[in-house]
């Protein structure tokens, strides 16, 4: 076959914008025989020439596809003669130079403002500093992950902030070397990252390090009784390090990992008033904080917001020294840290899809020993995504209840809105925790229950829209109980790397 007199093989190299046997039809395009009517009296038409215009035809189409792709699930593989649209890109390389430059530059400027706005003081009543992001996932794995994940959440009752967060969260396994493994987790003002040596010191074993810290990484948000106390809340700031020790054990049935880890995360922290925190607060002395935890686990629940298929059954136990404790707080209301503290937590449970539709349900039990307000588990709001071990009560503040000992059961529904399709779902939710409470943060109950909903839309096959509703039955508010909070999650998921 010859196009332009061009040899065939350009076809192939070039195969991303024509099918074979499709070229000597797209010559009669009108967009190219513009390409030709442009290139008169500026020199002979080359293989060089013609081969410089599908380059750019190319990486035109690539961008499109990023940005237009409406590509579901289930949508079949896409012809091999792509649209008519598609071929104006063999125009002028400078138009193509100016679209392609537009859209990364408003890639650019767009993500880092989207996590800025929903993660930063966007409540001007309630301000809020942006909400504490943990590493969603420290499993290693074989998978490539590159995402997006921003949320924001807020109580249509009573006094609570409107909360937000957001991250980008990169995982890649054979990072510049066959047996390095990098992830990165990085919110707005700060970033949680680890460099991992896999296979090494021994061949089921590996050994991570990373740094991590920034801007308010280690902030505190206080309530009481169900109220938001801004004039006791407070910005902490820190820089660390981590060192992880990982152990792969067998698969158990071929499926599920079994891995073993040891993490150490000495850090210094040092605080800081907010807007909203009363002249008369004391904050907690600046000091350096040892953690070290370890734990066990089979499975794992992967880092999306609706995962198709998970089951996890892991163990934890966590030590924590902080060099300077004492009092802090308000006069009339003091508080105190403790040097040595340490937490025991499991988690079990899974996710299961069938027949379009979707359950999942967890159990999760935690006790901490010689617990202090900067120390105890926190539970509360609807955002699983924010930490690797959520712990979710739709319809309460996000972390409104500090807990010693606690018993939570999450269990979710998820279905299609009507059949024959897989983009719109709407998902059940219900939730109850016990509760043995730290002191001074005690709540009128002990059983606390919680329900809600979510829709979520699929916008395109990687951007994911959640919008959903709490009901906290047993959350004080305005001196009676129940609690109404509505939150928003959006996920960009970019495969391929």
């Amino acid at each position: 076959m010859i196009v332009l007199g061009i040899d065939p093989g350009l076809a192939e190299r070039w195969s991303c914008v024509f099918a074979p046997g499709e070229l000597e039809y797209t010559t009669k395009k009108s967009t190219t025989r513009r390409w030709l009517k442009n290139r008169r009296g500026r020199g002979k038409i080359t293989p060089q020439a013609v081969e410089s215009a599908m380059a750019t035809a190319c990486l035109a189409s690539t961008i499109h596809d990023a940005r237009d792709d409406l590509a579901w699930p289930n949508k079949p593989e896409p012809r091999a003669v792509r649209p008519s649209r598609d071929l104006r890109w063999l125009g002028p390389r400078r138009a193509a130079a100016h679209e392609a430059g537009g859209l990364m530059r408003r890639a650019l400027v767009v993500l880092p403002l989207t996590l800025l706005l929903l993660a930063a003081r966007i409540d001007p009543v309630f301000a809020q500093i942006p909400a504490r992001v943990e590493p969603p996932y420290t499993l290693m794995d074989a998978e490539s992950r590159v995402s997006l994940q921003v949320g924001a959440e807020t109580p249509l009752r009573g006094n609570g902030p409107l909360t937000g967060y957001g991250y980008f969260f990169y995982t890649r396994p054979r990072f510049l070397d066959e047996d390095l493994y990098l992830r990165l987790v990085i919110p707005p003002g700060y970033i949680i990252s680890e460099l991992i040596h896999d296979h090494w010191p021994s061949q089921h074993s590996a050994v991570g390090v990373g740094v991590s810290g920034g801007l308010w990484a280690d902030s505190q948000v206080q309530f009481r009784d169900g109220r938001f106390e801004e004039e006791e809340s407070f910005s902490g700031h820190s820089a660390g390090a981590t060192l992880a020790y990982y152990l792969r054990g067998p698969k158990i049935g071929g499926l599920l990992p079994l891995q073993g880890q040891i993490r150490a995360n000495p850090r210094y922290i040092w605080y800081d008033r907010t807007d909203d925190t009363s002249h008369d607060f004391r904050l907690p002395d600046d000091t350096a904080i040892y953690d070290v935890r370890a734990g066990i686990r089979l499975g794992g629940v992967p880092p999306e917001l609706f995962p198709e298929v998970a089951l996890e059954l892991s163990v934890w136990h966590a030590v924590s020294y902080r060099d300077k404790a004492g009092r802090y707080g308000l006069p009339e209301r003091p508080e105190k840290s403790r040097h040595l503290t340490q937490r025991t937590w499991t988690r079990v449970g899974g996710i299961y899809t069938f027949s379009g539709t979707q359950v999942s349900a967890f159990l999760n039990a935690g006790i901490a020993e010689d617990a202090d307000a900067l120390s105890a588990f926190r539970l509360g709001g609807g955002s699983r995504l924010r930490a690797e071990f959520p712990l979710l009560l739709h319809g309460y503040n996000n972390e409104e209840i500090s807990a010693r000992r606690f018993l939570l059961v999450n269990l979710a529904y998820r279905f299609p809105i009507w059949p024959g399709q897989d983009r719109v779902h709407l998902q059940l939710l219900a939730d109850y925790a016990w509760v043995d409470y730290i002191q001074g943060h005690r709540l009128p109950r002990s059983g606390l229950a919680g329900v809600g909903a979510n829709l979520s839309v699929a916008l395109t096959r990687r951007i994911t829209l959640a919008v959903g509703y709490g009901y906290g039955v047993d959350a004080p508010r305005n001196g009676g109980f129940g609690g109404h909070a509505v939150n928003m999650q959006v996920e960009y998921k970019y495969w391929g790397w």
